[in-house]
């Protein structure tokens, strides 16, 4: 009797494997170009952004770039959301003091290691079209609605006033973007332990 053999592959999982492969090569290619457009925005200004520097900062080509994208500004925005995201969610997922300290620190250690990155998250994003100002204004409301229902329960007399989340969130990046603004990306370390006590104290007090 003959060895089994793999039953044979139907047309339709043969395409279903064909497109994951595709969808898997394009995945570094679309990424890397998101990257590289938050990169070279930080290190030349979002104005002097051309689409060459980014695909040429990815190790792509034009023709790969505009398969993914039809503009820089629709590049940089998906390479913004994608990025806020991870800060967002660093940010919102501190419940106690303790996680409010490393969720700072890791904001200071992005500033500290990638200030081209972070200058086009906290600066540059404002010379872009409105897509990428709208998702700047939800993130930000994101990460304070976040704050806000993690820390609410600390209150020790009454609630804080609804608008207490959005003036931290506020001060946390007026911080950092000072920070880049004056070159020095390790000034925001320095104001950490300010930025913790000032939430805390909002909180404690109301």
């Amino acid at each position: 009797m003959g060895a089994d053999r793999e039953p044979a592959e139907t047309p339709r999982k043969k395409l279903a494997r064909l497109e994951g492969n595709r969808q898997a090569r394009r995945e570094p290619v679309h990424e890397g170009l998101m990257d590289a457009a938050l990169i070279c925005a930080g290190q030349v200004g979002y104005r002097n952004l051309t689409v060459a520097q980014i695909y040429e900062q990815a190790g792509s080509n034009r023709s790969q770039f505009y398969q993914h994208f039809p503009n820089k500004a629709d590049c940089f925005g998906k390479g913004y959301e994608r990025q806020v995201r991870l800060l967002v969610g660093c940010l919102a997922s501190s419940g106690q003091p303790d996680d409010l300290r490393n969720a700072l620190d890791e904001v200071a250690r992005f500033i500290a290691d990638e200030p081209a990155r972070a200058r086009a998250m906290l600066i540059e994003v404002h010379l872009v079209d409105g897509e990428a100002r709208r998702r700047r204004r939800e993130a930000l409301e994101c990460l304070a609605r976040a704050l806000d229902r993690r820390f609410r329960q600390m209150a020790t007399e009454q609630d804080p006033p609804a608008i207490t989340a959005e003036f931290m969130v506020s001060a946390i990046e007026q911080a950092a973007t000072a920070a880049l603004v004056e070159g020095d990306p390790a000034k925001f370390r320095d104001a950490v332990p300010a930025l913790e006590g000032l939430i805390l104290q909002a909180y404690r007090q109301n």
